[in-house]
């Protein structure tokens, strides 16, 4: 058997004894965690975000009001309450909104928020069909995911990936496309 030597179990023991360590050496991950955020309410911050940002993303149902002074003039009208229209109003929002929080696809994720708001910006990159030359959705998804730049690929394979695919000198004349013989463009309407 080899001799480890009790020199390095000399040293292991004194950082475990020292007095700056005070046992953090004997926790677990999550005992080292919770020490260190111990002040911090991460989890309730984040579902008060998430609430504040789902409850904004809601549809705005637009609940009619009674009107102030318009069926309460008297005290018996006063005692009665809201009318039962807007009572049904009311219930008719919360279930629409209720529907709406069921439906979202975030619902049953609880550390995560999708955002689920039209982004004019992002919506001009987005593609209806497959370009040519994909076989699928998930190859041309893939091809996307696939990062481009010098910094996540090799200089080699950074040159491969950009080069055009043709290469015509400068000053050539290229040629529009034209027809094959026998067919002809679609005439406008």
């Amino acid at each position: 058997a080899m001799d480890r030597g009790d020199d390095d179990d000399d040293e292991y023991a004194d950082a475990r004894n020292h007095p700056a360590s005070n046992g953090i050496a004997n926790l677990s991950q999550r005992d080292l965690l919770s020490r260190a955020f111990a002040g911090d309410d991460v989890v309730g911050e984040f579902e008060a975000d998430k609430n504040a940002e789902v409850t904004d993303e809601l549809p705005k149902v637009d609940v009619p009001k009674q009107m102030p002074g318009w069926g309460g003039w008297a005290d018996v009208q006063a005692r009665r309450g809201p009318p039962k229209w807007q009572l049904e109003a009311e219930r008719k929002a919360r279930a629409e909104q209720r529907k709406a929080l069921k439906a979202r696809r975030d619902a049953n994720l609880k550390h995560v928020v999708i955002s689920e708001r039209y982004d004019k910006k992002v919506a001009g990159f987005n593609v209806e069909h497959v370009p040519h030359g994909f076989d699928s959705k998930a190859v041309y998804e893939g091809s996307m995911r696939t990062p481009l730049g010098p910094d996540a690929n090799t200089d080699k394979s950074f040159r491969d990936l950009t080069r055009p695919k043709v290469l015509v000198n400068a000053g050539a004349v290229i040629r529009p496309m034209t027809f094959p013989k026998g067919r002809r463009p679609k005439q406008k309407e």
